[in-house]
This record gives structure tokens, C-alpha cells and sequence, in this order.
């Protein structure tokens, strides 16, 4: 196939064919779509057809006190977004918004009396009145925090029929096992809290004003991050009394977590609208409406699946139930909605309505994504290297990586910038597998080091180029393990079968991990013209909705929803072995790691 490159990307063979696609026309009203990642809030406003007017990010201070514990601060956090909503707002050259909506890492918040934070640190002293003494108190356990892996696997041998909507076992990201954690390890910061919400929800209940006068809306909840997060029953649209008497939390109490009656559709409409005290602090000058929030990956899963591209790559025959979207980031989550509910052994769901209303949600992911290429890049010894040539070109370390790649392709006389990875495999496992295997303990690997070099060879900008590639590539393999358990759950239940993949977050700005995941699952991958602003488009949406300019959440993703471009897979069958192959390996990597931790677990047992 003829290799081009997509708009402003550096020219790439590994790049496959991209067309450009067409916004609709802009319109006059404004919303703002408020984004909370891993270690920045983000702001964008959009108008009615989705088209970006202006956009400010603000970094996050993130507190590691010891391995796998990470906590940041709901002060903070509010802070940062609002500082990056006065900053879209800037740039957007208005202060008059219709309407606005949170979404947010799916990260533990908890508060004291008079919604004072209260510390979570493992630690810190844990007495009565104690937690809330600093000047700057970190009371949100992370989502990417594993202190609680203990306490998901004592709720995973309850098996308890609500584990089926949740592949069958909770992950330590979740919130119930993050309670039974602050219930055993901090019990004084326990009872002393008055409610604990999911992150998302903090910040619409600030926003409506629960922290300064309990407004109206105050204490509303997502039905997207309690089903998701918190075992909530959707079928029964209740809390399970003898779930929750069974794993140690009788005693939450719906004044903690919230009534059924205060869960809400996404995009539903908060009473009251943001308060006049948030609409100071967020820059706001009019009265705008306030939707009910998302997680930071659904919202990303709203941006970017309701695009539609021009022909010859127009998805109009497509079916929603048809697209997956990848929201590829610091982690990827892999999200698909059917109409019938598809259970997936180690796959998040189905979730009632979680993402798009009406439909059932499953959810795949990777806890270490991008975090992952991270990290191999910058423990490696090229790296210093690498990094005085990015500051030095005003470029990305992999944008210089992915250059590389090609150049070392085309040097070496391969066809494709793919076999420069031939004997040489990543596990991207760095934090366990959530999807498919949910397995916490799988941890990161690399096969085929050698032969021995001198230390100026193996030390070379090109061989950590293609350490790089084969992470991508693993990371590749790992989606279409996702895709092939949904789709082999999809076909015995007689569902449309995932087809496309759609892709936004910072990942998708990475051309050889888009062309990678097109080649290795031989599926299409569209792209939104801003992959890194779908997130705060898909929570202008649910602003848009709540506000009355689309009569529903669906009306507005097929409103505002945009795509750039498309990558083609390759279609030479010699790339489509190897891409077969190095899959099987893959998956073989992780039956075998498996196999060695159980080994060495026996062993251990018996010292």
C-alpha cells in the first residue's frame, strides 16, 4: 500500500495511507468540557457542532509516599481546573458559556466534616481530627493506585453475581476495594468521613455548589462511575445491601455514597445549574447548566465515536456497536457498546448506560500505556541522548524515535519498519494485565537480549529505536487480545462483531502506534482532527445535552462528533504473518509469566 503521511505528522514509512476528513459548520454557543487526567486538568471550549474554540491545561501535584500508592489533593485538583477553564475561556475570547460538564480519572475522594479533605496516606498517623491538620491535604486515592490488591482479591472469593459485570473479578483501581483498604489500614479517617465520591462526581457536586451551601444538586452521581467503579446494581438501580454486608461495608450508608435516587444518567441535567460561587472561581459570567460527569476514558469513548468521516471511508453504514474506541493515554481503555448486554470473561461490564444511554458498555484496558513506553524509554541508557536531541529539535522523543524507525528500515533494506523488531519481544504488562487476564501481579518482560555488544553499540539511540517499537508493537497485540475476548463473547451471542477502531488521547498523536495497532489487528483506525481534546469534547457534549441544545447524549455525539483522518492496514500478507506470529508470542509471554509466578509463589509458600 502507498505510504502517506496524516496532516503535520513527520513523514513515516511506517505510516499507512491517510486521508483527510471535513467539520461541520460552526455555530454560536459555547461549552466547556473539563477534563481531569493523570496529571493535568484540561480545559476546551466547543461550539454546538464540536468545533474547538479554545483550550488551557493545568498540571496536578501527585504525592507517591511509598510503591504503587498514589494520592492527590480535591483542593488542588478544583484549582487546576478551574485555572484551565479561565485559560480556554481566554483563548476562546468569552466568558458567556451554555453549559458545562466534568469527567475525571476514576480517583477515591474523601471528605470530612464540612467537606473538609481528609488525609489518606498509608503513611500518616490515622486519629480522630488528626488527617485534615495540613496546610494541603492529599485525600484522593489515585485510580492507578494498587495498595488495595489484597482486599480486591478477598471481594473476587466472595463471588458474588455482581463480579459477572465486571469480567468476573474487581481491580484494585476500583473503589470498593479502596474503601475495605481505608477501613482496615485507616479506620479513624474511615468513620470520620462524611462522603466519598468518585472523582468526577466530586467536582460536579463543588461546581453545584456542595462545598460552599449544599446547592441543590449537591450529592448527584453518575450512574456511569457507580456502575463502573462501585458495584452498582443498574439492573436494580440500587445499592446490593448483601454485597455490601458480605465484603465488610454494611455500614457505607447511603448518606456516604450516595441514594439510588441520586444516581443520574450522564448528560442529565443538575438542578440549579453550576453555583454563583464555582461560576466566580471558574471565570464564568453567566448562569451556565451543569450536566452530570463521566470518567475521563467515557468521555473520551463520546468524543470520538460519533465522527463520521467522507467518503471512500464514510462509517455511516456502520453501527455504533461496530467501533471501538481506544482512549490511548498515560493507561488505554478499550470501549465497546452493544444493545444486549455481552458478558466477557476479564472484561469490565456490561454496564447499563455507563457510557452511552441505551447502551450496554464493555470496557478493556491497560494499566500501563504510555506510562509504560515512559519508562522503558527513559531507564534506558540512550535516553539522555535522546533527550538532548528532542530539546535540541523542538520534537517528542518518539517523534524522533519514529523517524529513526523509518530511516533504520530503509538502511537495513526491510520492506517495513515492522521486522526491525524480528527476535525481540516486550511484555507491557508494567502493572498487571486488567483486560483480558485480569492478573495485577503480571509484571513487564523483555525476550532476546544479545549477543553481547561493546556498550557503544547496544547503547545507541537505534538499538533503544527499536526496543521502542517492539513496546508499541506489544502494546498493539495486547488491544487485539481485548477485541478477539469481546468479539468471540459478540459471536455466541449473536452481536455485531468490533470492525474499526477509534482512537483518541495521547497515544493517538504517535504514529507508529497507530499504524501499529491498524497493521496488527487488521482494522481501520479513525482519528478526531484534536486526538487530545476529545476528552473535553465528549464532556462538552454531556454540557450540551444538559443544557437543552441536543434533546440527548447520543444526538449530541452525532452533533459535535469530528474525525481527520483514517489509517489503512497494510495489506501484504507477509506483514500480516508476522504480525500473526509475534501475537501468538505474545500471548504465550503471558501464559508463561503466569506459569513462572506460580512456580516461585509455591516455592515461597514453603520457606
Amino acid at each position: 500500500a502507498k505510504h502517506s503521511p496524516p496532516p503535520e505528522a513527520v513523514p513515516s514509512a511506517a505510516m499507512a495511507t491517510t486521508l483527510p476528513c471535513e467539520r461541520a459548520a460552526p455555530s454560536s454557543s459555547v461549552f466547556i468540557g473539563v477534563d481531569v487526567g493523570t496529571g493535568s486538568a484540561r480545559a476546551a471550549a466547543f461550539d454546538l457542532a464540536g468545533h474547538l474554540l479554545g483550550e488551557a491545561s493545568s498540571e496536578l501535584k501527585t504525592r507517591t509516599p511509598q510503591p504503587e500508592h498514589f494520592e492527590q489533593s480535591s483542593d488542588d485538583i478544583w484549582h487546576a481546573c478551574c485555572k484551565a477553564v479561565r485559560g480556554a475561556l481566554a483563548a476562546a475570547g468569552t466568558t458567556e458559556v451554555a453549559g458545562v460538564a466534568f469527567d475525571a480519572t476514576c480517583s477515591l475522594v474523601v471528605l470530612g466534616d464540612g467537606d473538609a479533605p481528609l488525609a489518606v496516606g498509608a503513611d500518616l498517623p490515622d486519629s480522630e481530627g488528626i488527617s485534615s491538620s495540613e496546610a494541603e491535604v492529599f485525600n484522593v486515592i489515585m485510580w492507578c493506585d494498587h495498595r488495595a490488591t489484597a482486599e480486591a482479591e478477598a471481594i473476587n472469593a466472595t463471588g458474588h453475581r455482581l463480579l459477572n459485570n465486571v469480567g468476573g473479578a474487581v481491580s484494585p483501581e476500583m473503589e470498593m476495594p479502596k474503601l475495605s483498604w481505608l477501613k482496615r489500614c485507616r479506620p479513624f479517617t474511615y468513620r470520620a468521613t462524611r462522603r466519598f465520591f468518585d472523582l468526577s462526581d466530586y467536582l460536579t457536586y463543588r461546581a453545584a455548589g456542595g462545598c460552599a451551601a449544599a446547592g441543590e444538586g449537591a450529592g448527584l452521581r453518575s450512574v456511569c462511575t457507580v456502575v463502573c467503579k462501585w458495584n452498582f446494581d443498574a439492573a436494580a438501580h440500587d445499592w446490593d445491601a448483601a454485597f455490601l454486608a458480605e465484603i465488610g461495608l454494611a455500614d457505607l450508608g447511603s448518606q456516604r455514597i450516595g441514594a439510588a435516587e441520586d444516581v443520574r444518567e450522564v448528560g442529565a441535567r443538575v438542578p440549579g445549574g453550576v453555583c454563583a460561587a464555582a461560576a466566580r472561581d471558574l471565570g464564568i459570567t453567566s448562569a451556565a447548566a451543569l450536566g452530570i460527569g463521566m470518567i475521563d476514558a467515557h468521555a473520551g469513548g463520546l468524543g470520538c465515536l460519533g465522527g463520521e468521516p467522507p467518503p471512500p471511508h464514510a462509517t455511516g453504514a456502520m453501527p455504533l456497536e461496530m467501533r471501538l474506541a481506544l482512549i490511548a493515554g498515560t493507561s488505554t481503555c478499550h470501549m465497546a457498546c452493544s444493545q444486549e448486554p455481552v458478558f466477557v470473561p476479564g472484561v469490565w461490564g456490561p454496564y447499563a448506560s455507563a457510557m452511552v444511554p441505551g447502551f450496554f458498555l464493555n470496557e478493556g484496558g491497560q494499566s500501563s500505556a504510555g506510562a509504560g513506553i515512559d519508562f522503558l524509554l527513559e531507564t534506558h541508557a540512550a535516553f539522555p541522548e535522546l533527550r538532548r536531541a528532542a530539546d535540541e529539535q523542538g520534537r517528542k522523543p518518539t517523534a524522533i524515535l519514529n523517524s529513526r524507525i523509518s530511516s533504520l528500515a530503509s538502511e537495513r533494506g526491510l520492506f517495513h519498519p515492522a521486522f526491525l523488531t524480528a527476535g525481540l519481544f516486550v511484555g507491557p504488562d508494567l502493572n498487571g494485565c486488567r483486560s483480558p487476564l485480569a492478573d495485577p501481579h503480571l509484571r513487564g518482560s523483555i525476550v532476546g537480549l544479545g549477543p553481547p555488544r561493546p556498550a557503544e553499540q547496544a547503547n545507541t539511540i537505534d538499538a533503544l529505536a527499536v526496543l521502542y517499537l517492539a513496546a508499541v508493537q506489544a502494546l498493539a497485540y495486547s488491544t487485539r487480545s481485548i477485541v478477539d475476548a469481546i468479539n468471540a463473547a459478540r459471536k455466541e451471542a449473536a452481536v455485531e462483531l468490533i470492525g474499526a477502531i477509534f482512537a483518541c488521547g495521547g497515544l493517538a498523536h504517535n504514529e507508529a502506534y497507530v499504524a501499529a495497532h491498524a497493521d496488527a489487528l487488521g482494522m481501520p483506525v479513525f482519528l478526531p482532527e484534536e486526538p487530545s481534546a476529545t476528552m473535553p469534547l465528549g464532556g462538552a457534549m454531556l454540557a450540551a445535552a444538559a443544557a437543552g441544545a441536543y434533546p440527548s447524549v447520543l444526538a449530541a455525539m452525532r452533533g459535535m462528533g469530528g474525525l481527520g483522518s483514517v489509517v489503512i492496514p497494510q495489506s501484504d500478507p507477509s506483514l500480516r504473518r508476522f504480525h500473526d506470529a509475534r501475537y501468538e508470542i505474545f500471548l504465550r509471554m503471558q501464559r508463561h509469566q503466569q506459569e513462572y509466578q506460580a512456580l516461585e509463589r509455591a516455592a515461597l509458600a514453603a520457606v
